[in-house]
């Protein structure tokens, strides 16, 4: 008797690649919403410099590069997913 064995491999899902590709671009829309946040609070400061300004711009600035951190290593996982299923396709 002979078996059905098949050697094909599942093939990459060029679906789930664009999907990445388009959070990885919402995310970029994200990170350029946060540095538009950023613009205004340092200009708020260069406009009324005081030590109560100077406190809330150094707080709102290490959160901010806190958020640029998450927001570029989820953007960074997501466009190198994508890149490795299309170079997969284009084997």
């Amino acid at each position: 008797m002979i078996k059905n064995v098949s050697n094909s491999t599942k093939a990459p899902d060029l679906g789930m690649a664009s999907f990445d590709l388009y959070t990885a671009k919402g995310l970029l829309e994200a990170l350029r919403d946060e540095f538009d946040i950023m613009e205004g609070s340092v200009a708020s400061y260069r406009s009324n410099r005081t030590e109560k300004n100077a406190a809330i711009l150094a707080y709102g600035t290490n959160r901010s590069f806190d958020a640029w951190n998450a927001l570029l290593d989820a953007l960074l996982d997501r466009v190198e997913r994508s890149l490795a299923t299309i170079d997969e396709v284009n084997k």
